[in-house]
């Protein structure tokens, strides 16, 4: 994402009521964003749900596939030197 799109992204998440941000306190020209409480129950409720869908597509593999499928995703998301 571009600087304009991030920017748009925290401005509409803010109107939202998502999220929030405050100058960072050792670097006035950095924010600090964080969420409010209701931006912490919808992470909370959207965690939930893709556990749920994770799990109903996962439901019929073997413990061998899922033990592969594991393997697959930590060798996917470790960087090569």
């Amino acid at each position: 994402m571009d600087k304009s799109a991030v920017s748009r992204l925290i401005r509409d998440l803010k109107a939202v009521g998502i999220l929030r941000a405050a100058p960072d306190p050792e670097d006035r020209r950095a924010t600090i964003l964080s969420l409010t409480p209701l931006g912490e129950k919808r992470m909370k409720k959207v965690f939930e749900q893709k556990g749920q869908v994770f799990l109903q597509r996962t439901a019929h593999w073997s413990t061998d596939e899922l033990a592969t499928f594991a393997e697959l995703l930590r060798r996917f998301n470790t960087p090569q030197p």
